[in-house]
């Protein structure tokens, strides 16, 4: 039996803590949350619930507080960690202590999507959308990659219907690579070394307000209203000439594609 912590936010953590619970091969000794203020206000009562339905008595701690400094001691009699949304670098005082290390669940293409936000960033960017399952390391997002899929997806999509997309690639990705990868099957891969920036999560606010005096092509703007646009009901703004704001909710249906075939229109 293999001894793990898990580093997790968010609905996919949710997921994965549900999926690992249940797997009799798996003992999970912590479960580290990451800070409130980048997280949902309900997820601790979320989390303490999932473990109470499994009848397993896990500590549960938060990052960077007293009482997980006090839980080192669990870290020890690990072997492998699962990181799901957790938003911070894990040190590699914590990388050391588990000897099959630590891996991320991370929605995008890497190296492509490093940092905060890739999502929408790519659909600024237009770029490639995907999903990756790779080792952490001392370089955010750079760590050898064990899993990968490209995620399909259109100018009528918004970042908030992709990223769903991008969770359940990850949640299914990992049910098939994590015994595989445990038991010494998968040999990760090294990822390419594309130069690109790594985003931070406060980088999409100043984008998020639209403004009157503001140039852009058609295409950027439609990507930029479809990139701020999230699941979570979250849209973008418009400021008008005199101060007015307001909210933009926008919707695309392709009716000829590449090719010039026509399709008929959705209603």
């Amino acid at each position: 039996m293999e001894s793990g912590v898990l580093f997790i936010n968010g609905h996919l953590g949710r997921l994965v803590l549900s999926h690992v619970l249940k797997d009799s091969d798996l003992d999970i000794k912590l479960i580290v949350l990451n800070h409130p203020n980048k997280r949902s206000r309900n997820f601790h009562s979320e989390v303490e619930q999932v473990v109470s339905s499994s009848k397993e008595k896990i500590p549960i701690t938060e990052w960077g507080n007293n009482d997980f400094i006090e839980h080192h001691e669990l870290l020890a009699q690990c072997s492998f960690g699962i990181s799901a949304l957790f938003g911070h670098l894990i040190p590699e005082s914590v990388l050391n202590r588990l000897s099959k290390g630590i891996i991320n669940l991370h929605p995008s293409l890497l190296p492509l999507g490093k940092g905060a936000d890739p999502v929408p960033w790519a659909i600024i960017s237009s770029e490639k959308q995907g999903a990756t399952i790779h080792l952490v390391s001392d370089e955010l997002d750079g760590g050898a990659i064990l899993s990968q899929k490209e995620i399909q997806s259109n100018l009528g999509m918004n970042a908030g219907e992709i990223y769903e997309l991008c969770i359940a690639s990850l949640f299914t990705q990992l049910q098939d690579l994590l015994h595989p990868w445990l038991e010494g099957d998968i040999l990760p891969g090294t990822q390419s070394r594309i130069s690109k920036s790594v985003r931070k999560s406060n980088e999409l606010d100043s984008l998020r307000t639209l403004h009157a005096s503001e140039v852009s092509t058609f295409s950027s703007f439609i990507r930029r209203l479809q990139a701020l646009t999230y699941s979570d009901g979250r849209l973008p703004f418009f400021r008008d000439e005199v101060g007015n704001l307001w909210e933009i909710d926008i919707k695309l249906h392709r009716i000829e594609n590449e090719k010039g075939r026509t399709r008929e229109r959705e209603i």
